[in-house]
């Protein structure tokens, strides 16, 4: 019994799986980068009464996005 692989399918399979990976983080980044900024509006508009929470927010983006930046790094390495 001989078994058959398509490289072309799975080149497809795996083409497609990394689109749908792409697509999904830009649209994460996107909700992400739009939640940022009606909180940067809300913050000017209570003239920066909790400007410690905004400043928390600053930090946890900039931590999520080099979480982010060490995982499609490992991502690509395998």
């Amino acid at each position: 019994m001989t078994l058959y692989i398509n490289i072309d399918t799975g080149t497809n399979i795996l083409s497609l799986s990394l689109y749908i990976y792409n697509m999904l983080n830009s649209i994460f980044s996107y909700l992400v980068l739009s939640t940022f900024l009606y909180f940067l509006k809300y913050c000017s508009i209570l003239n920066n009464k909790y400007k410690y929470i905004y400043i928390k927010f600053i930090l946890l983006i900039v931590r999520w996005s080099k979480r982010r930046k060490k995982k499609v790094s490992i991502l690509c390495d395998a």
